[in-house]
């Protein structure tokens, strides 16, 4: 079923206050994985993208959650969906 963008805006209003709650400050490429219900070359292949706001340290990759919630508001307001959908 298709929503339409009002609604999926309001539920990233909601989640993003409770996952804020939830959540540490940094995410790891397996926060993320089991975030999406992505595998972890997709996971990976995400995190180097040039629009993915994430770093590396060594060989970890990680992204802050202020960060993630921008990057899934940008999505939501770019193509009407969420990322993964």
């Amino acid at each position: 079923q298709i929503m339409n963008t009002d609604t999926i805006k309001n539920e990233l209003n909601t989640a993003e206050k409770s996952t804020k709650a939830e959540l540490s400050e940094l995410l790891t490429a397996k926060d993320i994985r089991d975030r999406y219900g992505i595998g972890m070359s997709d996971c990976y292949a995400l995190f180097r993208s040039k629009n993915f706001p994430s770093f590396r340290l060594g060989r970890k990759y990680f992204i802050s959650v202020d960060n993630l919630l921008r990057y899934e508001r940008s999505c939501v307001e770019q193509a009407g969906k969420r990322p993964y959908a």
